[in-house]
């Protein structure tokens, strides 16, 4: 199959999942489920039946021993991620990161792109509003008027940073026709290693081993609300859930949303009727990298603090 031919189809999938109801994607979804724990549960059985251990989960006549029980797995996959209050931290934690990333590539899907530079924008995005963070903190009075000052200035060097390494992607894309799935890819370990770099040589805290910046003001960390003890934030989730809210209203609601959701299903006529389809690759891919650099900088001040 050729690049366009693999392109063409998976554009055409992902327009009728985007187009369909909230019934279909709830079945789609419930299918999704059962199909990975079925998959999963047959790869713990081959493995368990490949494998030797000396108690056996159970042992079928004519096939042997197996050394896992598929149920047992599940179960304690279950207990990982909701058997206590501390696991289910961890689990809104880690959703609320995916609630981020996961909006940055479907913005960009909508316009018919697909950013896979995620990663390197986020990280990129968490290492910037760390740095402004740390910079503003001496200059900003202590406590909640410092957190006011600091967190929003933070989302905004993070939204800024991401969206601009997204922008790299989609003008190669849009004025040079470059495949925007290999640039992403490799842009992603352009950006990992030159954050490693710069916190290495560069930003690093002076008083730690760790390749790490100085950590961010306890009073402009997202700390937790119901659970104590944990890195997730209730502040953060609901971030997240007005961002998502916000990008629907921009999707659908403006002209601009149309402009790019047009661009992405049909570019030609999008071209035929007006829209510069070459600044709607780039805007959507910035839009789409700033939304990534944003959960870079949940990433800090929620998670790592650093």
């Amino acid at each position: 199959m050729t690049g366009d031919g693999w392109r063409d189809r998976a554009t055409d999938g992902l327009s009728r999942l985007a187009s369909a109801s909230v019934f279909e994607r709830f079945v789609l979804s419930v299918a999704a489920l059962v199909t990975s724990v079925l998959v999963g549960g047959v790869i713990v059985l081959v493995s368990g039946w490949a494998a030797s251990c000396s108690t056996p989960a159970f042992t079928v006549p004519g096939l042997g021993a197996f050394c896992w029980n598929p149920i047992t797995v599940f179960y304690y996959l279950f207990q990982g991620a909701f058997g206590s209050s501390f696991n289910v931290a961890v689990t809104l934690q880690e959703t609320t990161l995916l609630v981020f990333t996961g909006l940055s590539v479907a913005i960009a899907f909508r316009a018919g792109m697909f950013n896979i530079g995620a990663q390197g924008q986020m990280v990129l995005g968490a290492l910037a509003s760390a740095l402004v963070v740390v910079a503003v903190a001496p200059f900003v009075p202590t406590g909640i008027v410092g957190a006011f000052v600091l967190v929003p200035l933070g989302l905004l060097a993070g939204a800024v940073v991401g969206g601009g390494y997204a922008a790299i992607p989609g003008a190669l894309k849009a004025y040079a026709d470059a495949n925007e799935v290999i640039t992403t890819i490799m842009l992603n370990f352009v950006a990992t290693s030159a954050a490693f770099v710069l916190v290495s040589n560069v930003f690093g805290d002076p008083t730690s081993q760790s390749v790490e910046t100085s950590p961010v003001p306890g009073y402009a960390a997202l700390n937790p609300v119901l659970f104590s003890g944990s890195s997730f934030s209730l502040y953060a989730l609901a971030l997240g859930l007005v961002l998502v809210v916000a990008v629907y209203v921009l999707l659908f609601r403006t002209s601009f949303g149309y402009d790019l959701r047009t661009s992405g299903v049909q570019p030609e006529a999008a071209e035929y009727s007006g829209v510069n389809a070459r600044w709607t690759m780039v805007s959507s891919m910035v839009l789409s990298g700033a939304v990534a650099g944003v959960g870079g900088t949940i990433y800090v001040l929620m998670v790592l603090q650093r």
